[in-house]
């Protein structure tokens, strides 16, 4: 830990002086305006994107925690379902090929529920008609033999409803 600190503070050092720093930006750009560079950097770009660990610290570097609906919605199948059901949004979980993160997961049967929020999953957001949204998810997931409901967060108003879709669909 305390080369990393020395490491920050050099380059906090070496780029005190703006023309030092304009130097190096430039050497970057040129170094990625070469083809070769470009295909090298693709290639372990690619290759770290395979890697479950790497693609769930870049989850937790987001942010990617509960949200307030998640919350709510992980005490409910924990009041329906006890120790059932598992949050693993935060990158805990990474389904095989698909490199795709659950919001959450059965623990012992395999099934998904994702939570859509309006806004970050809808059609003005993704570009692509949210049945067609929902399906590429419900089929990435199919792949690796997970049966998936997704929840909208419309979906929250009417948790009579809510429940019942989220019992049947428990019970497979």
């Amino acid at each position: 830990m305390e080369s990393i600190a020395n490491f920050s503070i050099g380059q906090i050092k070496r780029f005190e002086n703006s023309a030092e720093h304009e130097k190096h930006r430039i050497a970057a750009i040129k170094r990625f305006e070469d083809p070769k560079e470009r295909v090298k950097v693709s290639v372990a770009t690619k290759e770290l994107w395979q890697d479950p660990k790497f693609i769930a610290k870049q989850i937790r570097a987001r942010h990617t925690f509960p949200n307030k609906p998640e919350k709510f919605l992980d005490k409910l199948f924990q009041k329906l379902f006890p120790d059932q059901w598992k949050y693993v949004g935060s990158g805990d979980f990474i389904v095989g090929g698909t490199r795709r993160n659950p919001d959450f997961v059965h623990i012992t049967k395999k099934l998904i529920i994702e939570f859509f929020g309006d806004f970050w999953h809808g059609e003005g957001k993704t570009g692509v008609p949210n049945e067609q949204h929902e399906q590429e998810r419900i089929d990435c997931f199919a792949k690796e033999g997970y049966q998936t409901l997704i929840i909208w967060e419309y979906e929250l108003n009417d948790i009579d409803k809510l429940t019942q879709r989220v019992v049947e669909f428990n019970g497979r």
